[in-house]
This record gives structure tokens, sequence and C-alpha cells, in this order.
């Protein structure tokens, strides 16, 4: 239960970037997801500068196949390209950290 507290201060903290003008979709919430969309990041984040996907795992939460594989394709498409991300966020003080350099156009 102490991770998915951890996990939904995370998104909370994202979800500030809002009063920014940046979008910020949340999918982490399983149990809503139709089932294509289970594998999915837990966050997007969008503005004219970035294109930011965010898995967040928080103590033993593990990778899925699917999540890896996913992993693997959104990464290559960060790669060479400064406007598109792919983060992996473990605690709150990483996130913290990832929104001043959003904020600072610094990612």
């Amino acid at each position: 239960m102490q991770n998915k507290a951890a996990k939904s201060k995370i998104s909370k903290e994202f979800a500030r970037l809002r009063k920014f003008g940046f979008f910020v979709f949340n999918f982490n919430f399983r149990s809503a997801l139709p089932e294509g969309l289970k594998s999915f990041v837990d966050l997007i984040i969008v503005s004219k500068k970035y294109l930011i996907f965010i898995e967040v795992k928080v103590g033993e939460d593990k990778f899925s196949k699917e999540q890896k594989e996913l992993m693997k394709v959104l990464s290559h498409l960060s790669t060479g390209n400064k406007a598109v991300h792919y983060l992996i966020i473990n605690n709150i003080k990483e996130c913290m950290v990832y929104i001043e350099h959003i904020l600072g156009g610094k990612l």
C-alpha cells in the first residue's frame, strides 16, 4: 500500500505542471484502463518544447514484459531527439529534480 501512496504523490507533483501550461496525462489507474493500455506508461507530459513519457517504479514495483518492450521503443524514439524523453522515476526526490529540469527547460 505504501507504493501506491508514493506513486500517487509523484503523480500529483507532476500534475502541478498543469499550472505552468503543460498537459499532464495520468495513466496510473490500472483498474480503470482498457486491457490494451495496462502496460502503457504512467504519465505523459506535453508542452511546446517536450514530449515526456514517465514510468513510476517505487519499491518492489517491477517492469512487466510489455513495459520492457515499450521502454525500448520509447527510449529509441528519444535517442537523438531533444524534445522526446523517457524517464523512470523511483522516488519523490527524483520527481522533484525532474520537475525542476522540466520547468527550467533543461532536460
